[in-house]
Formats: C-alpha cells, structure tokens, sequence
C-alpha cells in the first residue's frame, strides 16, 4: 500500500509539473522566462541542484540513527558530529566566491558535486565493517559533506541568479529554493522508502536487527554515490558550448 501511495504521489507530481511547463510556454507572462525554459544549460544546473539536494539529504536523514544504534554515541555527541558538517558548509561557503572567481561556475558547480559524492561513497564505507569507524572518519565525511553542499549552492546560486534578466532575479532566488526543496522532498518518501523495503528484506531473511539496519544504510549510501558520482561525470563531458559560463560573474 505505502508503495502504491507513492507511486501515485509521483505520478501526480510529475503530470503537475508537465501542466506547469506546458502552460508557461502559452502564458502572455510566465513566471519564468521562455528564454530560460529552453536553456539547456540552466536546466541542466537546476537537474543538478535537485540531485544534489536528493542525494545528500541521505545524510541528516539516516545518519543520526547510524551514529546512535552503530556508533554508540548519545544525543549530545551525536549532534555534536553532525555539527561537524555545518561547519564545513559554512567555510565551503565562505570560500565559495573566490573558488568561481579563480576556476569559474561549472568547474566550481561539479567541484561542489564532486565532494557531496565522495562523501556519499566516504558513508559508505563506513558498513564495510559491522562496528563504526575511527571519530576522526566519521568527522572528515560529515565534514566532506557540509563543505560540498556549500561550494555547490553558492555556485549554482551564482549561475542561476545570472542567468535570468535583472527584473527576474527574485524568480532566479525562488527557483533556487525550489530545486533545493525539491530534492529533499522526493529524498524523503524515495530514499525512507528504499531504508524500509532493504532493511525488511533482511529482517525477513533472519538477519538481526541492528545488521538489518547496518545493511540498508549501506544499499542507500551506495546508490546515492553511484547516482551522483555518475551525473558529474556526465555533467563533466558536458558541450562546453552548452554548459554554465567558465567565469562568475
């Protein structure tokens, strides 16, 4: 039943937003300009910003009940280590600016890409043995984390925001937002979804519970780190002709 409600949530989503596209492109004054629906590049951008927010909400989604029923750890550490990761965002952000400035938005747009899947596949790691990790592991994946997230979303909010005329800038803002939330909208009925169908499966089987759990955490670190390891080095071979400006603006 659960299954089916999603798969009708996503069906209703997806004939929504085809409704929406469709009535854009006949609309005397779209929310969006026609110029940008037929922008592959920034199409492309927002793709990556919903995939990027899809996989690496995996982290504050599940990670918590790995740090407590694997690692050990108690409330208070446990956010203590997942602090570790907002820091990293904050100081990605930081830095953000100049890194586009110094290697442009694509490159600092993948680059931010690029460390929210090694941190993805660093997660993983962590199930190839049943006990956790080293603290100092744990910490410099969070860490991964936070920091890819900050460098991708002021890139890719950089390049969005300049890419759509000046009295469209609020729209720019809004869209940004719209594909952060996206992402972690369908990340958690998708990602809970696959947690809870992995982990049944080896309950069902007479796995213990605590390796049941140890298992599914790893099936969905792992696909999400294929999935967005793969659409950067997709987004990689990209046309330069077609992908984001290689300066910031």
């Amino acid at each position: 039943m659960k299954t089916y409600r999603v798969a009708v949530a996503g069906a209703t989503g997806a004939a929504l937003l085809a409704w929406f596209v469709q009535r854009e492109r006949r609309g005397a004054e779209p929310v969006l300009p026609a110029a940008a629906l037929r922008n592959r590049a920034l199409l492309a951008a927002n793709l990556g910003s919903v995939m990027v927010s899809f996989t690496g909400f995996a982290i504050p989604l599940l990670t918590p009940y790995y740090l407590v029923r694997i690692g050990g750890h108690n409330a208070a550490s446990m956010g203590l280590l997942l602090a570790t990761a907002t820091a990293g965002l904050f100081a990605a952000s930081t830095a953000a600016p100049r890194v586009v400035r110094l290697w442009g938005q694509r490159h600092a747009i993948l680059l931010g890409a690029a460390m929210v899947a090694l941190a993805q596949f660093a997660i993983a790691l962590w199930t190839l043995t049943p006990a956790a990790p080293p603290l100092i592991a744990l910490i410099a994946a969070l860490v991964l984390h936070g920091a890819g997230i900050g460098l991708f979303q002021v890139s890719y909010t950089d390049y969005v925001v300049a890419s759509l005329p000046y009295e469209n800038r609020g729209v720019a803002g809004g869209l940004t937002l719209l594909t952060r939330t996206t992402g972690v909208i369908i990340a958690a009925v998708v990602l809970s979804s696959g947690f809870e169908w992995s982990e049944s499966r080896h309950l069902a089987a007479g796995v213990a519970a605590t390796a049941a759990f140890h298992a599914a955490f790893g099936t969905v670190f792992w696909s999400t780190a294929v999935l967005l390891a793969g659409l950067v080095m997709l987004a990689w071979v990209w046309p330069a002709r077609r992908a984001v400006s290689t300066r910031g603006s």
